[in-house]
């Protein structure tokens, strides 16, 4: 049996080994993870180990920047041999390290057992009529016996119905009054009886009337509320292009009105002249998000969302933004459009030199909540629960709002063509 460790430099430059003592073993950035590196390079889960029998097997679970194993790109499940590399997404470096464990104590001889006497005695009897009939008699004694309770069963149950006069329609009972049949339901109106002015009740089973059968709270031409909707779209769309890797990012209805609530106090005609500002100078911002590993579309509309009310330069303060930005996307990470979310909350934190404050707050609440770490990872439920000041809350919904605004400007009444980078 082998023993496999893997050998890798951590994010103080540290030699570590760690053992993988657990059948499935995965690493990525998540802390999750058996071995988690917060390293934005690495995905959430991005390579998982695996213990079949003797061998272990290597997978990279769909991580964004992929995994290369001994130089190649792994794309398929390969057996782990001693001293293959892997690099997980240019951020992590592993060595394998297989060593063979002590072998297992040789199990003692099996002790032969002699044959049964009731063996031994059909043996020496094999001639004998009398075991031939034991087999043929017990089966059959069985079998009569089954047939015989069954047959008493029947026929009380038989006896039951007559004395009840259940099944017997000329039935009376003792006074000679014939049972009554039980009666018919009273048949339904046909459909279309009722009058067409008048909307159709009924009744839901607490005596309340239900109108028009809906139960929802849809206006009466059924049309769903057009601005909770866009809201909802757009800030989707928005979520997903500043997220690394969530194609299925989504507000609720809830989140959607208070950035509803956010996108009127932020509508001006500063955001629309920064926002064509943005779309001019896409080509730049571009380029300084790509020299930090960060999606454009965050760069560009964080910027927007620091400039506020005013109107400015874009291009710089993106600049000036971008480190502060890539290193708490590093420590707070980018893959979904939450965690982009809490990294801009905390954006003066990271201005101030403390970059690690919300990585090791998260760390604490994931042990002191019984929510899941991604319930816990999002500006919602720090805010809830006071992790973050209402200066930081506010800077983040900015942001999401303008990200809202500037996938659809004039469907939000700002003078301005969409921001897609």
């Amino acid at each position: 049996m082998a023993d496999l460790k893997l050998v890798y430099i951590d994010l103080d430059k540290n030699e570590r080994t760690v053992s993988i003592e657990r059948t499935v073993f995965m690493i990525g950035r998540s802390s999750e993870n058996d071995l988690a590196i917060p390293d934005s390079r690495l995905s959430r889960e991005h390579l998982k180990i695996e213990r079949l029998d003797d061998v272990y097997m290597a997978n990279d679970v769909g991580s964004s920047n992929g995994t290369l194993f001994n130089g190649r790109s792994l794309t398929e499940a390969v057996a782990i041999k001693d001293k293959d590399e892997f690099d997980l997404g240019g951020g992590l470096l592993l060595t394998a390290l297989l060593t063979e464990s002590k072998a297992d104590e040789p199990e003692p001889a099996a002790v032969p057992v002699s044959p049964k006497p009731a063996a031994a005695a059909a043996a020496s009897t094999s001639g004998s009529s009398i075991s031939p009939m034991i087999f043929l008699l017990v089966p059959t004694v069985g079998i009569v016996l089954l047939l015989a309770v069954g047959g008493i069963f029947l026929l009380l149950r038989d006896t039951g119905k007559t004395v009840a006069g259940g099944d017997d329609p000329d039935y009376s009972d003792s006074s000679g009054v014939e049972s009554t049949p039980e009666r018919s339901p009273t048949p339904k109106k046909p459909i279309g009886t009722e009058s067409s002015s008048t909307p159709t009740t009924g009744s839901n089973g607490n005596n309340s009337p239900v109108v028009n059968g809906s139960g929802d709270n849809r206006s009466a031409d059924g049309s769903a509320n057009d601005v909770g909707s866009s809201v909802e779209q757009n800030g989707a769309a928005f979520l997903r292009s500043i997220a690394q890797n969530e194609p299925k990012a989504f507000l609720t209805g809830e989140q959607s009105d208070i950035v509803a609530k956010k996108i009127k106090q932020v509508t001006s005609s500063a955001l629309a002249d920064n926002i064509n500002s943005a779309r001019k100078n896409s080509a730049k911002l571009k380029e300084i998000a790509a020299a930090k590993n960060l999606r454009p579309q965050l760069i560009a509309t964080a910027a927007i969302a620091k400039l506020g009310n005013q109107r400015g330069d874009v291009v710089q303060t993106a600049q000036g933004m971008a480190d502060i930005l890539a290193v708490l996307s590093t420590q707070v990470g980018n893959e979904f459009g939450d965690d982009v979310l809490m990294m801009i909350a905390v954006y003066d934190q990271g201005a101030a030199g403390d970059t690690m404050k919300l990585r090791n707050t998260l760390q604490s609440l994931t042990t002191k909540f019984p929510e899941s770490a991604r319930t816990i990872r999002t500006i919602w439920f720090l805010k809830k629960n006071s992790q973050i000041t209402d200066q930081e809350y506010d800077f983040a919904l900015r942001f999401l709002a303008i990200g809202t605004i500037t996938q659809n400007p004039k469907g939000f009444n700002v003078n301005a063509e969409p921001l897609i980078l």
